[in-house]
């Protein structure tokens, strides 16, 4: 059983050379043509020379799918530039893409509504886009010809015998050659310390203010862990509460931006101890004492 698919089948584009030279007319100081001795006059010519861009691209004008009845079929085919020199502008490239109108699926012969899709691909691009085309080959300039295969391979094993086919298109274009430049990995920045403005605070409130070292560390967010007895909000007027989670005798906050946060605590004899984590490196820790006044 065989499959085709069909495309163009070649794009030339021949060079042509120009060489031109000016010239300017040189006379003797004073106009007499006939002063032996005249004073020295420079002049000068301009020589140049133009070559256009020249290259040939086959394209393989049909690709047979082949294989064994319950199998899936395949084929391959060779865009080329035919052993010729490709001429470009220093900094140039040709690209070679392929798109198919039918997003890769091939139509009975008969009028039936099956389609049969399929894929195409390149060693050094992987599979093409079915739905926006993509890139099989590229080439640079060069004093030799070079080839790219591309495969093709049914996605699925027919339902039906028959003719199948399908017609991709290949675009040729000029694009630019220039490498753009890696982007450096940027190593992440650890923390270093945390810490607090105070060292305790009573239980009728107060503020704290968590500081990270170093202040560009990838990750700066950091996690209160205060007594269950305690109670933790955004805003000076406790309005705000953060949301904690309770483990134990503690409650602890989801990582969240360092900064000042304002404690309370409910009545009670004792004193407890908050602590800050820092949410990238749990060994990063500062604590404050919370403690209870008779």
């Amino acid at each position: 059983m065989k499959k085709m698919i069909c495309g163009m089948t070649a794009l030339t584009l021949m060079s042509a050379t120009v060489m031109s030279v000016s010239a300017e007319t040189v006379t003797p100081i004073g106009g007499d043509p006939f002063d032996i001795t005249p004073n020295p006059v420079n002049a000068s010519i301009k020589v140049e020379f133009s070559i256009d861009p020249s290259y040939t691209v086959t394209i393989p004008q049909k690709v047979e799918l082949t294989g064994a009845y319950g199998t899936v079929y395949t084929g391959s085919g060779e865009v080329t530039t035919n052993n010729e020199a490709v001429f470009l502008h220093e900094g140039e490239k040709l690209v070679v893409s392929l798109a198919s109108d039918s997003k890769f699926n091939m139509s009975h012969e008969a009028t039936g509504e099956y389609k049969l899709p399929y894929t195409a691909s390149t060693e050094e691009y992987g599979e093409v886009d079915k739905e926006n085309g993509g890139t099989v080959a590229e080439f640079p300039t060069s004093k030799t010809g070079a080839s790219m295969t591309i495969d093709f391979a049914t996605d699925e094993i027919p339902q039906y015998a028959g003719k199948y086919s399908d017609t991709v298109t290949f675009n040729i274009a000029l694009e630019d050659d220039s490498e753009t430049p890696e982007t450096p990995d940027t190593a992440d920045v650890a923390v270093e310390s945390l810490s607090l403005d105070k060292t305790e605070i009573p239980y009728s409130g107060d503020s704290l203010t968590v500081t990270v070292d170093p202040a560009d560390a990838t990750d700066g967010t950091v996690i209160w862990k205060i007594p269950d007895v305690a109670h933790i909000y955004s805003d000076a007027d406790h309005q705000n509460e953060i949301e904690t989670t309770i483990d134990g005798s503690f409650k602890y906050t989801a990582p969240m931006e360092a900064g000042t946060v304002y404690l309370t605590r409910d009545y009670g004899s004792g004193s407890d101890t908050v602590t800050v984590i820092s949410n990238a490196d749990d060994t990063k820790t500062a604590t404050c004492e919370f403690y209870y006044e008779h």
